[in-house]
């Protein structure tokens, strides 16, 4: 009894290793991307989790027991200390439709930085006129009438369409 139980549990563990190298060599591979990261000298992961273990509020906290140390991003992909590249799915906020390090827009925000980094809306600037227009162009409708934008809370910059 004992040794059909065993052939049991044998066959179907095979199954499954037979099933994963299956699984394993049917995932796609990366497509090639030609560029290097840059060599990394900053902190380790473990010295960064030190830091923010002691320094920041427990609310920021891993999913996983071991997180990634992430220190370069290029177009879709994030790199980590060791230069290992990953397929950034999560991305999230402006990464989200543009990538990391996206060319175009590194040549805009230096462009834009080298003549007016900031400004605030008390004074008058074309930036932000343009922006609602071209905004409010993309809208449907009687919705085109007008957008307002307004910042709420630590500059966080919110649409309000009126």
């Amino acid at each position: 009894m004992m040794q059909q139980g065993a052939r049991n549990v044998v066959r179907r563990f095979s199954r499954l290793a037979a099933a994963a190298e299956t699984a394993a060599a049917a995932a796609p591979r990366m497509p090639a991307f030609d560029h290097v990261p840059l060599p990394y000298d900053g902190p380790s992961a473990a010295e960064i989790a030190r830091k923010r273990a002691e320094f920041l509020s427990p609310s920021l906290f891993h999913f996983y027991s071991k997180p990634l140390n992430i220190v370069e991003g290029k177009m879709q992909y994030l790199y980590d200390e060791q230069g290992r590249r990953y397929l950034d799915a999560f991305a999230g906020i402006a990464t989200v439709c543009c990538g990391h390090s996206h060319p175009e827009i590194l040549d805009a925000i230096t462009a834009q930085a080298r003549r007016l980094q900031h400004s605030t809306v008390l004074y008058l600037n074309h930036a932000i006129a343009d922006f609602a227009e071209a905004l409010a162009s993309k809208l449907p409708g009687d919705l085109k009438a007008r957008a307002t934008l307004a910042h709420y809370w630590c500059y966080v910059p919110l649409v309000f369409v009126s």
